[in-house]
């Protein structure tokens, strides 16, 4: 990867090896091997899935180290793939070659940052440990051992709890939030979730493979349910019909497949609109009070996980159901219908919270009053009027906004109804983009963003708090609130003024995290790939540099208009950002800068951290804001080539080849360790517990308060 748009620097093969090995290894990275190059060898195939700094390395040195029962690692330390049989290991079919080979994957989940509720250094059951004697915080990446060999299809991690998906779809939670023991325990089983949204309103959404939406509680007290019912604030509550009589017969139960887990109650959630034929849903995104969800053609649903989940009009729907008994494939039939309005003070001046004039200035200044009258003794000194008042908090029985409603008198049953999975049941569609075709959805705290496509390809809706301008709409729509739907001006952003403004620009990612918005452009058909970011830059989240909010989207240089070499194309290309990964105060950006050798290896997918680091949450092992990108340190994987090596009797050439790269720099005047976190690109899972086909990745997810990199299928 180059941060400089020069022709003169150095291609990424050059770059990331010594001197003594680039006489070994092929000068082209992604060009094809030659009619006259010689066919790779069986044991330079067998290094799929290695990724880092030594996977060339790992090349060069195959072929005389195959003898002693292992491959070369890919990053420092990083034990991606092995070639040496052992227990558990399995005998792939047909190489590449059709002679075979063998393989053992093994994963590992890292997790860092807050751990006061045991969210990042996980027990198992069959530990003594408690999040309540476990450190507050961890430091760096470190392994997760109740969840290392497993390979998940998500990751999400909350304030006070986490939650996973293994490679089956069953569901695993963690942490003080979870349970008071914290351990890691299967929760929900048999609905193939594939992504899981974890809130702080008590509730967990899942997708499922077919496209279903799923909900079922937080903690683990409120997920039993006995006797078919249950009881909160008074209200009884029906348990969810899904997976109940007849349908159990039908195959919803455990005769034919694997049914829903009888402990744990789980809601399939409705639409008040009719789905079309074949659509589904296929993302979800939650904010601090409410959930985006988008179907495959394109239509925007929404949903309020409290009363105040409209408060900024970041909702996008002000008429809600809820308290509805659910329906398994219908609307609806009955529940509490009513409107969840925006504050409409947001936008207004408050006068009222204005500072009192001093009282020493000289009468000169001071305005003319009129004098003492018998009526008025007092001379009247507010020159500021009140504001006036709403009819609803003057008018005997006026009609309550959502904020003012109680579902129930007592406060203690009114937020438990309120954590209550049954709280909400329909997800409704957003009336402004309707028939407006979306690409993606991200949800802020109190914000939201959609990406539209088709025709409108590129470009962006925003629409919720707007306090520190985190809609990017600019300094003339500085409002608090803005409720409906609005464009982002990206070409009026200063990122684009100048000589060198583009003639087109698109988005083609989008991320919210907090109060800060996380924009993806590519200008020109991209020939430049740009991030931009707008709202609270207090902690460093914007990346630019400083520490002031933004109201127009601002380049973040360090990832922005990156070039390269490539020796395939003979050209200088830009370089793709892969992921943004946005968590309520800091984001983890991911380069799509990955190399990919002549013989099928790929590593090197560079990872960037900045913003709030309060808990450590960014990696860097201190606890300082990050204004600017940084890079992190490679992974901690567990440096078991050494002690194979060693226990061989032979040279350790592992230690040798990681040495020599320590001793040369990344070639570039920018602060590029030479040694730094890479993730692995998409490989093969050749011989391990996954379905057939399977991709597996290395992925990074940002939470509040906390981070984690695992192994992520790709085409669950």
């Amino acid at each position: 990867m180059l941060r400089s748009q020069s022709l003169k620097q150095p291609s990424r093969l050059a770059r990331r090896q010594p001197a003594s090995l680039q006489s070994r290894l092929s000068s082209s990275v992604r060009s094809t091997p030659t009619p006259a190059s010689p066919r790779p060898s069986t044991s330079s195939r067998l290094l799929l899935g290695l990724s880092g700094a030594g996977a060339l390395a790992a090349a060069a040195y195959t072929v005389s180290t195959w003898r002693d029962g292992f491959a070369m690692d890919a990053e420092p330390g990083k034990k991606g793939w092995e070639t040496s049989p052992g227990a558990g290991m399995t005998t792939t079919g047909d190489g590449a070659n059709g002679k075979g080979g063998l393989f053992h994957f093994k994963p590992h989940v890292f997790l860092w940052g807050r751990n006061s509720h045991g969210v990042t250094s996980p027990s198992s059951a069959d530990s003594a440990a408690s999040p309540a004697s476990s450190s507050q915080t961890v430091k760096r990446p470190s392994i997760a051992s109740p969840l290392s060999d497993l390979v998940l299809r998500d990751l999400a991690l909350s304030a006070t709890y986490g939650v996973a998906v293994d490679a089956n779809g069953d569901v695993l939670q963690w942490g003080a939030g979870f349970q008071p023991s914290g351990h890691v325990e299967r929760t929900v089983q048999g609905r193939d979730i594939v992504k899981v949204a974890a809130t702080q309103e008590g509730k967990v959404f899942g997708l499922s493979k077919k496209g279903d939406v799923f909900v079922w509680a937080a903690e683990k007290e409120m997920q039993k349910v006995e006797g078919g019912k249950r009881a909160i604030g008074g209200i009884e509550l029906p348990r969810s019909q899904e997976g109940a009589g007849w349908m159990w017969a039908l195959g919803k139960g455990t005769v034919w497949g694997r049914g829903s887990n009888d402990r744990v109650e789980t809601v399939r959630l409705g639409t008040d609109v009719k789905l079309d034929r074949g659509e589904r849903f296929t993302s979800l995104s939650a904010g601090a009070s409410h959930l985006l969800a988008l179907t495959n053609h394109g239509r925007s649903f929404a949903l309020p996980l409290c009363l105040s989940a409209n408060s900024h009009g970041q909702l996008g729907v002000r008429s809600v159901t809820l308290l509805a008994p659910p329906h398994p494939g219908s609307s609806p039939t009955s529940g509490l219908s009513l409107r969840l309005e925006p504050d409409e003070h947001l936008n207004e001046m408050g006068w009222e919270k204005l500072p009192p004039p001093p009282k020493k200035l000289d009468p000169l200044l001071l305005p003319a009053i009129p004098p003492p009258t018998p009526s008025q003794p007092a001379p009247h000194m507010d020159h500021i009027p009140a504001l006036p008042t709403t009819a609803a908090a003057t008018t005997p029985g006026a009609e309550s906004t959502g904020s003012e409603l109680r579902l129930h008198p007592d406060p203690a049953h009114h937020a438990a109804l309120e954590r209550s999975i049954h709280f909400c049941t329909t997800l409704h569609e957003i009336p402004a983009l309707r028939g407006v075709e979306v690409a993606e959805l991200a949800a802020g705290r109190r914000h939201s963003l959609a990406r539209l496509g088709g025709r409108m390809h590129g470009r962006v809706l925003g629409w919720g708090s707007n306090s520190y301008g985190q809609l990017g709409l600019g300094s003339t729509l500085s409002y608090p609130s803005i409720p409906a739907p609005t464009e982002v001006p990206f070409r009026r952003s200063a990122a684009y003024q100048g000589a060198s403004r583009p003639n087109t620009l698109e988005c083609v990612r989008v991320a919210a995290g907090g109060n800060v918005s996380y924009f993806v452009v590519e200008a020109d058909d991209g020939k430049a790939v740009d991030l931009l970011a707008s709202g609270q830059g207090q902690f460093g989240g914007l990346g630019n540099g400083l520490w002031a909010h933004a109201t127009s989207p601002v380049r973040v240089k360090t990832v922005s208009g990156l070039r390269e070499w490539n020796e395939t194309t003979g050209k200088v290309e830009s370089v793709g950002i892969k992921d943004v990964q946005a968590g309520d105060g800091h984001v983890a950006v991911v380069l799509d800068n990955a190399v990919k050798n002549p013989d099928g290896t790929t590593f090197g997918r560079d990872v960037f951290v900045w913003g709030y680091n309060e808990h450590y949450q960014l990696g860097t092992g201190k606890r300082s804001n990050l204004p600017t990108p940084q890079h992190l340190a490679p992974l901690p994987y567990p440096r078991l080539i050494e002690s194979q090596v060693a226990a061989a009797g032979s040279k350790p050439v592992a230690v040798t080849v990681s040495k020599q790269e320590e001793t040369i720099s990344s070639g570039t005047t920018s602060p590029m360790p030479h040694k730094r976190m890479q993730l692995s690109p998409a490989v093969p899972s050749h011989a391990t517990k996954l379905p057939r086909g399977a991709v597996v990745e290395e992925a990074i997810c940002a939470g509040d308060g906390g981070s984690g990199v695992y192994w992520r299928i790709i085409n669950p």
